[in-house]
């Protein structure tokens, strides 16, 4: 016996409206899908996140945007970073944190820089810091968006030479001399050492020097003829000593020769 055919005919007019449905719920179905792109978009294109910035809705509210700038004005113990910061709109606070490794360790006092959508300049002087050294540092910045920061950035210490010993030098009667300089800080002190009279003229030759980290050298000098020669009639003058680093540093001196008599 043949098996009968249960199923309906679908008139051809049904069919067309089916697809017509179909065709709309997949333009509605579309339409839904860019919405929630654009919606999940729209925070970071506008940076509004959604709502308001308040402190009642402070997830509403944009980070600060911080740059760090370079350290300026860089002596053996001081320095001074700077950098710029957009508040992005809510008040905002900043600080720097500095110290020896990417740890820092140390900050600056905190400070306001108020709730504009302008970039603003920072800086802060540092004080107290070791010759001679590599210090690591960022800008930190705090609003009711959250806390962004940049860094590390980092800069060196000049080194820092001193005089050791006594003001007044014995000259030998050949017009040879000792001078006792003192490197202070983790790097080797370079640079040339110079003596002149009270009216700047030159006293004895230039000569280099080269100390080692927190060492104590004894730099030779040899006075010029002439110096020699007033030094044997007068037998004390009175000059300047002046040690100048090639990263910049100096150390002045006032000392007063004296010839050694011959026993």
């Amino acid at each position: 016996m043949a098996q009968r055919n249960l199923g309906l005919p679908i008139l051809p007019e049904i069919q067309s409206l089916l697809r017509e449905v179909a065709v709309k719920l997949g333009r509605i179905l579309l339409v839904l899908v860019s919405l929630t792109v654009v919606g999940a978009a729209w925070p970071a294109l506008t940076g509004a996140q959604g709502g308001p910035c308040s402190p009642r809705t402070p997830q509403y509210c944009p980070p600060p945007k911080v740059t760090v700038g370079p350290a300026k004005q860089v002596t053996s113990t001081a320095a001074t970073l700077t950098g710029t910061v957009n508040p992005n709109g809510s008040a905002t606070s900043c600080w720097f944190e500095y110290g020896r490794t990417s740890a820092y360790g140390s900050r600056t006092p905190v400070r306001s820089v108020g709730s504009g959508s302008k970039s603003k300049k920072l800086s802060a002087r540092i004080t107290g810091l070791t010759p001679g050294t590599v210090y690591d540092y960022e800008l930190a910045c705090r609003n009711l968006g959250g806390q962004a920061s940049q860094g590390p950035a980092n800069f060196r210490t000049q080194s820092e030479v001193s005089f050791r010993g006594s003001s007044t030098i014995s000259v030998s009667r050949s017009g040879m001399l000792s001078v006792a300089l003192h490197c202070r800080g983790h790097l080797r002190c370079v640079g040339s050492l110079t003596l002149t009279g009270m009216g700047g003229k030159r006293l004895a030759r230039r000569v280099r020097y080269s100390v080692r980290p927190r060492r104590t050298a004894h730099i030779s000098m040899r006075l010029t003829r002439r110096t020699r020669r007033r030094l044997s009639r007068r037998h004390h003058l009175t000059g300047w000593l002046h040690a100048r680093g090639h990263d910049g540093s100096s150390a002045r001196r006032r000392v007063q020769l004296h010839e050694r008599r011959a026993a």
